[in-house]
Order: structure tokens, then C-alpha cells, then sequence
């Protein structure tokens, strides 16, 4: 089996030193039990006001080195396509002020919430997060035939991938429970190959 182990994802919302210690502390384990996975980082470089090198540079302090670091701006592209392939088929959001909505109906509970997919910048539109992590697992698990090549020069793993696993801490739920929502919309095989750890 083809594992992909997601251990931090860093978006600018908390100190770096902070990443580097809850990943210190709480990830090693996870990861020796999983000693032919590709160890992935990413680095949210849209919403993030840090700079690349500094942040690499933290990562270099980590206990446990990651395979590939990505960017989170590299699947900009293929969230357009997942976008536009869902408005093909009528899916429904909403716009307002310039930003695009996604509507997730909660049929247990016959509500429905929705979240920001994307919205209008000085750059144009720009994806949200939760969109960006839905794009990043979709590559994983090969629905994209490009290649995404990691800031240290290691390729992203792609359609060998059988089953994700990431490790967050538990302020993420959110933005994962949103992601799963547009990777349904894909496909919800999909959903059976993501597992999660929160911490």
C-alpha cells in the first residue's frame, strides 16, 4: 500500500515555534508506524505572512524531516477545474460582495451552512483554504494528471496514493469537514481512502 502522511500544515494563523512544537511532541509516533509513507508539509504561501525561507528554515528544526514541502498556491489551478466542473452540474453556491459561497446541506439534521470557496483579491480570485486541501487530496488520489514538485525538488505523490492520513491539530476540523464537503461533490469514494488524527 501507497501511504501519504500528512503531519503539518502551516497557514499563518499561530506562531511557527508553535507548529514546530506540537509536531515535536505529538507526531513522532505516528509517523514511525508508517516508515514507507511520503511525510508531507503544507505551506499555505496565500494566507501565510511569513516568508519561504523562513519558514523552511523552521521546518529544518523538526524531529521528523518531511519527504515534500508544497505550497498550497500550486493547486490553484486544479480547484478551478474542480469549480468549474461542479458548476457544470449545478451544484449550488451563492455570491455576495464578490465571494463565492458553496451551500453544504446537512441532511440528517434537514439544515444547511456554507463556507467561503472563494473570493475577489488584488490577485484576482483566490481560492479558499478548505478549496485548496480539497484540490490537494484530489491530486493525491490522482484525479489530476499534473505533477506538483515540492520546494525541496520531490515530487508529490499522485494516482499511486491508496490512503491518506493526516495529523492536525483539532482547530482545523472546520477547514477539513468543509474539504471532504467538495471532495464529495467529486466523488465520495474519495472519502473512504482520508483518515485524520486531531489533536
Amino acid at each position: 500500500m501507497i501511504f501519504s502522511l500528512e503531519y503539518a500544515h502551516y497557514d499563518g494563523s499561530s506562531d511557527i515555534s508553535d507548529v514546530i512544537n506540537f509536531t515535536n511532541n505529538s507526531i513522532g509516533n505516528y509517523i514511525d508506524l508508517h516508515p514507507s509513507a511520503q511525510k508531507t508539509i503544507m505551506f499555505d504561501d496565500i494566507h501565510s505572512e511569513i516568508a519561504h525561507d523562513a519558514f523552511y528554515k523552521s521546518m529544518k528544526t523538526l524531529e521528523k524531516q518531511p519527504d515534500c514541502i508544497y505550497l498550497e498556491s500550486a493547486f490553484g489551478s486544479m480547484m478551478q477545474q474542480i469549480f468549474d466542473e461542479l458548476e457544470k452540474e449545478g451544484f449550488t453556491y451563492t455570491q455576495e460582495d464578490g465571494k463565492d459561497y458553496l451551500r453544504k446541506d446537512e441532511k440528517r439534521y434537514n439544515q444547511f451552512t456554507t463556507f467561503l470557496v472563494r473570493s475577489e483579491s488584488k490577485k484576482g480570485k483566490v481560492f479558499s483554504c478548505p478549496a485548496l486541501v480539497a484540490a490537494s487530496y484530489l491530486y493525491k488520489l490522482g484525479h489530476f494528471e499534473e505533477t506538483i514538485t515540492g520546494q525541496n525538488g520531490t515530487p508529490l505523490q499522485t494516482s499511486k496514493t491508496d490512503e491518506i492520513l493526516t495529523i492536525l491539530p483539532a482547530r482545523y476540523l472546520q477547514v477539513e469537514a468543509n474539504a471532504r464537503s467538495i471532495i464529495e461533490r467529486i466523488s465520495p469514494e474519495y472519502l473512504k481512502r482520508l483518515n485524520y488524527i486531531f489533536h
